[in-house]
């Protein structure tokens, strides 16, 4: 899981500088609760998220997402003693498409549908990788200037699988992203 990280981390960063064949490029991050599934009840969780958004040329009313997220159960951030526990938690890669909606000047919606990619360990002998769809939908508040800046906003996430463990993920989370 490591070098995948790994490598998804040098392609953001590569993809980044090289900005030849996207539009409107931008990096963000969100911070939620919520909650993660696979054979077991749902579990209350925190989330975090890094993304990578572009927009391609020949695709003017939609960007495109490349999301890592993981989510862990709320009882690991908790201090107690650990000893002999095991706090479930997801990994998650996913490539969605976006539509910005804007409302005013300032206020702006965002939906989001797309493919994910889940490494579902709710249990200590369970490492298996789902695949299905994930949906967003945020509401925000743009403080760009001349298209560089920051956006701020809350919204939810919801991601299904389909096959193996058909794990889930659900989280409130509050956005951030940067346009450079």
């Amino acid at each position: 899981m490591k070098k995948i990280t790994l490598t998804i981390f040098i392609l953001l960063i590569f993809s980044s500088l090289s900005t030849a064949q996207f539009l409107n490029s931008n990096i963000g991050a969100y911070l939620g609760i919520g909650s993660i599934k696979g054979r077991s009840t749902a579990q209350t969780s925190f989330a975090a998220n890094l993304f990578y958004d572009f927009q391609v040329p020949f695709i003017s009313d939609a960007s495109f997402r490349l999301n890592y997220l993981h989510s862990r159960k709320v009882e690991y951030f908790l201090p107690e003693n650990r000893k002999g526990k095991y706090y479930p938690f997801i990994h998650a890669i996913s490539l969605k498409a976006f539509i910005n909606q804007s409302l005013s000047e300032l206020f702006y919606v965002e939906e989001g549908a797309g493919l994910v990619a889940v490494n579902d360990r709710t249990f200590s002998d369970t490492n298996v990788w789902d695949y299905g769809i994930a949906f967003n939908l945020l509401g925000g508040i743009d403080l760009r200037l001349l298209n560089k800046g920051f956006k701020l906003g809350a919204g939810i996430e919801y991601g299904i699988t389909f096959n193996n463990t058909t794990a889930s993920y659900f989280s409130f989370h509050l956005q951030s992203q940067f346009y450079f």
